[in-house]
């Protein structure tokens, strides 16, 4: 055991003093102690490091939640415009003018439902485009997508059938029988 130990020495002794390993050696050692010093560091400011992705990972849900949100707001569908579909109705020259005016600035997109086929999809851009540039000076373009996404609710016929339905199940109202004074004495007492 110790000869070979020994053969093991002067072959590294050796290796480490012919002029071409002798390089290699001390880049060896150098970049071992510069990873110990690289290691040390990372290890100093650990959760430092991480805790940015971390917050950014955990607030990215509600950063799309606030996305999809203002996007439902900002959503120029069907009841906003004419029974054609093609112009806009009074809600929706109102809901135009307060998505340009009024909405913060980061959220002033105007999202377009598209419609049954290309031509009414045009035509209702081209509607809330020419709502909005009233509203926008004469070097600003309304920034205006189409979506297919539906909006929120349901249709007021439904909503109409469905409460008529809930009141015809109601049972009249009706007040207790009148009872006599000594019934009255007579449950109290129970």
């Amino acid at each position: 055991m110790s000869r070979s130990f020994a053969f093991l020495v002067c072959g590294v002794t050796l290796w480490a003093c012919t002029g071409y390993s002798h390089s290699l050696f001390a880049q060896g050692v150098k970049g071992f102690f510069h990873s110990i010093k690289v290691d040390a560091a990372r290890n100093a400011c650990w959760p430092e490091a991480f805790v940015p992705a971390d917050r950014t990972n955990a607030r990215l849900p509600f950063v799309i939640m606030v996305h999809n949100g203002w996007k439902r707001q900002n959503l120029i569908a069907d009841h906003y415009f004419t029974e054609d579909g093609k112009t806009l109705t009074e809600a929706g020259k109102r809901q135009v003018e307060w998505i340009v005016t009024q909405a913060p600035l980061s959220h002033r997109t105007i999202y377009v439902k598209e419609g049954e086929d290309s031509t009414i999809t045009e035509a209702r851009v081209k509607a809330v485009g020419e709502v909005a540039s009233k509203y926008l000076g004469p070097d600003q373009k309304p920034d205006i997508l189409v979506t297919n996404i539906s909006p929120p609710g349901w249709p007021a016929e439904l909503v109409d059938t469905v409460e008529r339905a809930y009141l015809k199940t109601m049972p009249d109202p009706r007040l207790p029988a009148r009872s006599s004074n000594s019934d009255a004495q007579a449950e109290l007492s129970h």
